[in-house]
């Protein structure tokens, strides 16, 4: 199958060859933190990705949101939703539709999120509510999905207990400590009734009951806190993988099974690979979970690597892609049918 290119030309794609969407940023000065890239004329950009080659090939651009953050996508469905940031306003939730073969993303709709600075979307099990998360006045909430994917207005919003007072972005800097700032939501993977908020203000991380009928959290509990996304990588979850802003590298450990004295989940450092680029903002595997792919915010680039699933070892292929301030990389394998086959998780 051959697909045309933005820049014109044919590129050769197999089914087995994924989508790539990354999300840049356009605008500076109402984030909460500094780039130091350069602003997009794009804000989001669809690739695709060749197992084959390695390589990445820019498919289509899409230009409607303004500073978009987080990028999720429908398990069913091919829909992309993504969240956008602001401090100065409220936030948005948007939905796209994704063509499979050319990667063209059609807005199809947005609404609010009731907050400034939106950082974390989750869908939950039943594919019937997306939770959401707005990091500069720690407001969460939950809006409804249609049976089709779209997204409905907010069910209902959670304030925190301690108002938010910084008045600007210098005061946020000098004082982020000392208020709440949501930076995620997770639903637990057994059951999804319990949502795991970790404050990056406060120290702690809030437990939440969630009801998927209503889509209703009601706060129970705090605990101790850690990353704020901190999970397994890779197809066999036998690693971790953490990126490293200052030293611009990712780091993978190997989980320790067992011990000499019979206890579990200790980390063993396997190696760390520089990402060609500085600030790696986020980065995501694909979904065979050979190729990972790094967001280097500032330098301005996407880059690809090999990760080898038996010993945790991560190799760069060469290929870097020009992206302004990217944040975010979303792979994913569509389905033909419109329905998605496989989503990578984050």
């Amino acid at each position: 199958m051959a697909c045309e290119s933005n820049n014109g030309q044919s590129a050769h794609v197999t089914q087995e060859d994924p989508l790539v969407v990354v999300a840049s940023y356009n605008k500076f000065d109402n984030l909460a933190h500094v780039p130091r890239g350069t602003t997009a004329g794009h804000t989001l950009s669809c690739f695709r990705l060749h197992r084959e080659s390695a390589t990445m090939t820019l498919l289509a651009v899409e230009d409607t949101l303004e500073n978009p953050a987080f990028l999720r996508f429908h398990p069913e469905y091919n829909i992309l939703y993504a969240c956008t940031e602001d401090i100065t306003k409220d936030n948005e939730v948007a939905c796209f539709s994704v063509s499979a073969t050319c990667g063209k993303l059609t807005h199809l709709r947005s609404q609010s999120a009731k907050g400034k600075s939106t950082c974390y979307l989750e869908l939950d099990s039943s594919l019937e509510h997306m939770l959401f998360v707005n990091y500069w006045d720690s407001v969460v909430g939950t809006m409804p999905l249609t049976c089709s994917g779209l997204l409905e207005p907010v069910v209902k919003t959670l304030k925190p207990e301690r108002p938010v007072v910084a008045r600007d972005l210098k005061d946020h800097l000098a004082n982020r400590q000392s208020e709440p700032h949501a930076h995620a939501i997770v639903l637990d993977p057994y059951f999804g009734k319990v949502a795991f908020i970790p404050d990056l203000g406060m120290d702690v991380i809030q437990q939440h009951h969630y009801d998927a009928k209503t889509g209703v959290l009601t706060p129970s509990t705090t605990l101790a806190c850690g990353p704020d996304d901190l999970k397994p990588h890779g197809p066999r979850y036998i690693f971790v993988l953490v990126s490293n802003r200052g030293h611009n590298s990712i780091a993978v450990f190997a989980i320790k099974q067992t011990t000499r004295c019979g206890e579990a989940g200790y980390l063993r450092v396997v190696n760390y690979c520089h990402t060609k680029g500085k600030t790696p903002r986020h980065f995501q595997f694909d979904p065979s979970g050979e190729f990972l792919l790094s967001a280097n915010q500032d330098t301005d680039s996407v880059t690809v690597f090999r990760f080898d699933n038996e010993t945790g070892k991560l190799t760069f292929t060469g290929d870097v892609n020009d992206v302004p301030s990217p944040n975010f990389v979303c792979v994913f394998q569509p389905h033909r049918n419109g329905r998605m086959r496989h989503v990578a998780k984050l």
